[in-house]
Formats: C-alpha cells, sequence, structure tokens
C-alpha cells in the first residue's frame, strides 16, 4: 500500500462493543502492512526506509474486521520532458 492508503481494524472491546483503529501510510513513500503471528495481527506504518512509525497490535480473538483502503484521489501527472 501507499501514502494516503489506510488500513481500518475494528475489535471487539466486549459487551457488545465495537473499537475502531485506524493506520495510514502519511508520508511519502510509506506504507502500511498487516500480518498475523502467534494469534496476534501486526497492522504497521513504514517509512521509506522500511521502519516501523507506529504498529497496532491485536488479539486475532478479538479482530472483527480488517479493511484496507487504498487512496482513490487522482494523482497529478508529472508532464515528461520532451527534447
Amino acid at each position: 500500500m501507499a501514502i494516503r492508503d489506510r488500513i481500518r481494524v475494528l475489535i471487539d472491546v466486549g459487551a457488545g462493543s465495537i473499537r475502531e483503529e485506524v493506520v495510514e501510510a502519511t508520508r511519502e513513500g510509506g506504507a502500511v502492512e498487516t500480518h498475523r503471528d502467534d494469534g496476534l495481527t501486526y497492522i504497521t506504518e513504514t517509512n521509506k526506509n522500511g521502519l516501523a512509525r507506529r504498529t497496532v497490535t491485536v488479539a486475532d480473538a478479538r479482530v472483527v474486521a480488517i479493511i484496507e483502503e487504498p487512496d482513490r484521489a487522482p494523482r497529478k501527472e508529472t508532464p515528461s520532458a520532451q527534447s
């Protein structure tokens, strides 16, 4: 995923309540990644060097939904150099 892409995670917090966590790629070259390991779900925003900026960790049993939302804004195209 690329800049302005986001992942929303809906988390069951008990008693019929749901909490939403949003992780968004906020800087140029950044990305948002999801991975599961040992009964946990990790959603991480990384910078262009691949280092984690922010991580949300949730137990798999609590995850209701993971929603990936790619940025749909129109991109400005750079004019190509003509000789």
